[in-house]
């Protein structure tokens, strides 16, 4: 389902990062607000609700707990 997500927003001519699980995003996420961190900006957090080491409402409670003002979509493929 998240390569379909993502080949869908690729062919919109839109840059897509894949991250395999919710640990490597909430990571990705914290590099992407850093000061003078490198990592490109955030401009939307498309994620599953069911991943491994970390949920998408978790993430999503992370991002607004440090009060990020990136949108945060959740979706699911489970039944």
């Amino acid at each position: 389902m998240r390569s379909l997500v993502a080949d869908i927003l690729r062919k919109e001519n839109l840059e897509v990062e894949e991250l395999a699980d919710g640990q490597r995003l909430l990571v990705r996420i914290v590099e992407a607000f850093l000061p003078r961190r490198e990592a490109r900006a955030i401009d939307l957090i498309v994620s599953d609700v069911r991943m491994p080491f970390c949920s998408g409402f978790d993430v999503l409670k992370k991002v607004h707990l440090a009060r990020y003002s990136t949108p945060v979509l959740l979706m699911t493929a489970f039944g």
